[in-house]
Formats: structure tokens, C-alpha cells, sequence
């Protein structure tokens, strides 16, 4: 029998109709790929951009894993009272740790595609990893701080705010950061996460096709191999370009939805429809982001294309 605590819930339908086959789907293909990087590790793994892809795999195998696990036990539980900062943690952790895994992955490639000194290179990762883990532990301390009560008790009669803001600290929601307040901590620091996650990313693909073009306008100056000079631009242009709209595509909304529904006034309908979408558009990077990794990376493409055209699994 469903949860009526869940069922109440006014994205009760989005989540179990997009946000659960959604989950499902991802912990299938990643898993898929897990298996094909394992089977393959010595020639997969080799070089750092490679075991940086396998990371970011993983992690998002990991994430859809416990995603589909959580919806699930909350669909046939009861919930328990920290629920809501368990998810907390689960889906705010999860972004910041995408957001870097992809901060790193941009990095490095820059790295190797535009030559960067090993000492610049140093300093580009130390940076990188600093915010992530400063950002990490100030969003766990934030949710684990934090009190959600729905924002529907704000409209109730003064009599009764004691009494329901006591019950709703036990009540799980399937998205708490919306009910955490405008005032929250929690919610400034995811903000911020995304607003300096894509604006680095931004950055780091906008650099790396900047030198990569002056390179190419410097070693490929003759007329003859002109074509060649504008064929490779094209290339990295193009992967610029999808990397970043996917960045943009996935966590943009995601941050927006957050300044939409803590600031603005508007129709719960509407509000139900802001909040589904841009948490669908982030559940769905699990998937966009291994299909990008998977298009780009030569090796890794040939070995899933045989472990598809195989359609069975060979002995490790």
C-alpha cells in the first residue's frame, strides 16, 4: 500500500511518472557501462581523462541507483522523521558532485588539449577541488541545520502554526529544498553551487577553444592545410558547445526553479509543473552526461558498441 504521507505530496505523479523510470533507465545504462569499463580497464583506464570519465560514471550509476532505492522504499514505507535531511543530503551532495566531476572533466581537458604546463595544471585541480569540498561540507552542515515545514503552513491561522509546525518537522517531502525557506542557507548554498559550477564550466570550454583555435591559426598557417585548421575547429567548437549546453540545459532550470518558487507568487499548479520539470531536466543529466562521454571518447564508444551488438555479457 502506497505511503499516504507520499501519495499527499504534490509532485507525488511527476515523481513516480518521470522522475522513477527516469532513475531506472540510468542505473541500467550506466551499470552497462560500468561493466564494459571493468572488462576493459587496462585499455579504458589508461590515462587520467579516461579514469576522470570512469568517475563521472560512476558517480552517476551510484546516484540513479540510490535515487531508484529511495523512491521506491518511500513509495511502500512509512517514512522516517530525518527523512527529509536524508534526501537532503542524497540530492544536494549529488548535484555539487556532479557539478564537480564535470568542473574536473572540462579541466582536463583543456589540459590535454591545449598542452597546459603540469604546474599550471596542478593549480587548476587544486582550485577545482578546494570549492567542491568547501561547498560540500558547507551544504551537509546546511541540511543537517536546516527545519522544512511545507510552505502551506505559513498561510494556516497563528492557533494552529505551533501545533502543524511541530507534525510537518516529521513530515517527509520528495523535494525538502522547497520548503526550506528563502532565508535558508540550504538554499543560497545550492544557488550558488550551480551558479558557480556551470559559470566555471562555462569558462574552462570557452578558454579551451580560444587557445585551441590560436594554436591551430599558429601550427596550420599554409593555404594547403587551411581546410585541415578549419575542420579541427569545427571539432572542438562542437564539443565545446554540447558540453556546455548540456550543463546549462540540466542545472540551469534547477537553480531558477529555486529563486521562481521562493520569491515569486504563483498558482500551485504552476508551481507543481516548475518544480517537476527542472528536477526531471537534473535526473536526466545521469543519462545525457554518459551518452556525451560514450559520443566523444573513441575507445569507450567501440567497446559499448560491440556490448550492444553482442546483445549478452562475456566472461570477465
Amino acid at each position: 500500500m502506497v505511503s499516504p504521507a507520499i501519495e499527499a505530496d504534490p509532485i507525488f505523479y511527476p515523481v513516480y511518472c518521470l522522475f522513477l523510470p527516469t532513475c531506472i533507465i540510468a542505473a541500467l545504462f550506466n551499470a552497462s557501462l560500468v561493466y564494459v569499463l571493468v572488462r576493459g580497464r587496462d585499455k579504458l583506464l589508461a590515462v587520467r581523462l579516461d579514469q576522470i570519465v570512469a568517475a563521472l560514471i560512476c558517480v552517476c550509476f551510484f546516484r540513479s541507483f540510490i535515487s531508484t532505492v529511495r523512491y521506491i522504499l518511500l513509495l511502500f514505507r512509512d517514512p522516517l522523521p530525518s527523512g527529509n535531511k536524508l534526501i537532503g543530503v542524497h540530492g544536494s551532495l549529488g548535484v555539487c558532485l556532479m557539478l564537480s566531476l564535470h568542473m574536473i572533466l572540462a579541466i582536463e581537458r583543456h589540459v590535454v588539449l591545449c598542452q597546459v604546463e603540469s604546474r599550471r595544471s596542478r593549480m587548476y585541480y587544486a582550485a577545482s577541488l578546494s570549492v567542491c569540498f568547501l561547498l560540500s561540507f558547507a551544504i551537509l552542515v546546511a541540511v543537517v541545520n536546516s527545519v522544512s515545514p511545507p510552505i502551506t503552513l505559513l498561510q494556516q491561522p497563528p492557533s494552529l502554526l505551533t501545533e502543524n509546525l511541530q507534525e510537518s518537522s516529521n513530515k517527509v517531502t520528495l523535494d525538502p529544498i522547497f520548503h526550506a525557506g528563502r532565508n535558508s542557507s540550504w538554499l543560497w548554498l545550492m544557488i550558488a553551487t550551480c551558479v558557480i559550477g556551470i559559470s566555471g564550466i562555462l569558462l574552462v570550454y570557452r578558454k579551451t577553444y580560444a587557445k585551441m583555435t590560436a594554436q591551430l591559426r599558429e601550427n596550420l598557417a599554409s593555404h594547403r592545410e587551411e581546410r585541415l585548421r578549419l575542420f579541427l575547429e569545427q571539432k572542438v567548437l562542437k564539443s565545446c558547445i554540447i558540453m556546455s549546453l548540456t550543463m546549462i540545459c540540466c542545472y540551469l532550470p534547477g537553480a531558477i526553479s529555486l529563486v521562481v518558487s521562493n520569491w515569486l507568487t504563483m498558482d500551485s499548479t504552476v508551481l507543481v509543473w516548475i518544480r517537476s520539470i527542472s528536477g526531471e531536466l537534473i535526473l536526466l543529466d545521469l543519462i545525457v552526461s554518459p551518452v556525451m562521454i560514450v559520443f566523444f571518447q573513441t575507445n569507450l564508444r567501440a567497446e559499448v558498441s560491440k556490448l550492444y551488438r553482442w546483445g549478452k555479457f562475456v566472461e570477465l
